[in-house]
Order: structure tokens, then C-alpha cells, then sequence
């Protein structure tokens, strides 16, 4: 239901669009729904079809291959999906796709959710109400 959504976040598994996307629906009323970018998508280089017609409503997450490493290898230790390689990889990939579809990228290496969600509050001309 992305036509509902006022933003989608996108991003590698593990780049924290789950929990932005339950802060910015909590404390802001923001309709966000997120679309992990699978190493099937990420090959095509290509913005997956589903997302097409609401481009401008998403914005994409990155962070350094070092943090996705980490936070990965908390999960499946000694995979090839916590590799740092893969890691590396996957995140150019997606910045590839967020560059050719024109789609902002907000770093969330060393920052906090509360901050992450403000930067992406910004990027999509929110402004909070007076009184709200």
C-alpha cells in the first residue's frame, strides 16, 4: 500500500529503515513504509517495479560497510551475508540505484534514530504543525 504511505524508505537489510520507520509513525504521525533492497534487486541496478510510481516519495539509507558488518554479523556470524565484501557491495549497489532515480541518501552511520528521522523529516519538506 505505498500509495498511502506518505514516505518509503529504502535501503540493505539491516540499515535501520524498520525502526526510522516506526519513530517517524510514533512521534511524528508519518505514514512510512520501508522496501529492503535483496541482492535480486540490487543486481538490476534498477528501482523495483512496485516502487516506480512513488519514486519521489522514497528516500534511500546507507551507512558504512563497517557498521552493516557489525550489526550483521550480530545475526549470522561467519556468513557471507555479514562479509564485509558483500557488505561493501550491496551498499554501492543500492547508492547506484538512489543515484540513477534521483532518490536522496540519508547516512545513518553514527547517528541516532531520533536523528536519522529528523534528516529524513527534512528531505521531505516536512514541517510540523503548530500545536502539533
Amino acid at each position: 500500500e505505498y500509495d498511502q504511505a506518505h514516505i518509503i524508505l529504502l535501503g540493505v537489510s539491516r540499515a535501520g529503515k524498520t525502526p526510522i520507520s516506526v519513530y517517524l509513525s510514533t512521534q511524528h504521525g508519518i505514514k512510512a513504509a520501508n522496501y529492503p533492497f535483496t541482492p535480486e534487486f540490487l543486481i538490476k541496478t534498477s528501482l523495483p517495479e512496485p516502487l516506480r510510481p512513488f519514486s519521489r516519495k522514497c528516500i534511500g539509507l546507507s551507512t558504512s560497510p563497517t557498521i552493516l558488518h557489525q550489526s550483521r554479523s550480530k545475526r549470522y556470524p561467519d556468513s557471507t551475508y555479514a562479509g564485509i565484501a558483500t557488505c561493501s557491495q550491496e551498499l554501492e549497489q543500492a547508492r547506484l540505484i538512489f543515484i540513477r532515480h534521483n532518490i536522496p541518501i540519508i547516512e545513518t552511520a553514527h547517528r541516532s534514530i531520533e536523528e536519522t528521522a529528523t534528516q529524513v523529516l527534512a528531505a521531505i519538506g516536512y514541517v510540523k504543525k503548530a500545536g502539533g
